[in-house]
């Protein structure tokens, strides 16, 4: 729910929801409530505890998770990076392409985090688009595990 309280600052209807393609006011939806499929949210739903419940949740580009499930047990352990809402958008280098297809000007307010000002802005059907895209690059590269 921290995602949801950067991106939702005032009541009120949401402007995504008029938006005309059904796809892009589905993914913007799903991320602002957190029923997406990155790993921060599918981790939750595992019966790890300790080091082995990140490793759940840490990002499949980003980290070895092979490796990671290995030393996870281990004193010295740091934890991995984690797949959220946040790496995704602004720093994981899989949507690295995608971004930056991006205006400028959506392209800062996704690196500087500004989701509540995306939330209202006329960037909202590229946002949506973005997300959808996103999406469909990880669906398409998504490898069976073992969870």
């Amino acid at each position: 729910m921290a995602f949801y309280y950067e991106v939702k600052q005032e009541f009120g209807e949401e402007q995504y929801l008029n938006l005309p393609t059904r796809s892009h006011r589905v993914n913007i939806a799903k991320l602002r409530s957190s029923s997406h499929d990155l790993r921060i949210e599918m981790g939750r739903y595992t019966r790890e505890t300790g080091n082995n419940y990140h490793v759940k949740k840490a990002c499949n580009f980003c980290s070895d998770i092979k490796l990671l499930e290995g030393f996870a047990e281990l004193p010295f352990f740091e934890e991995p990076i984690l797949e959220t809402e946040e790496h995704a958008l602004t720093e994981c280098p899989k949507y690295h392409g995608l971004r930056s297809n991006l205006t400028e000007n959506l392209k800062s307010l996704i690196l500087l985090k500004k989701y509540s000002a995306i939330m209202l802005s006329h960037h909202l059907p590229e946002f949506g688009k973005f997300l959808k895209d996103c999406q469909i690059l990880r669906s398409s590269s998504r490898t069976p595990t073992n969870t």
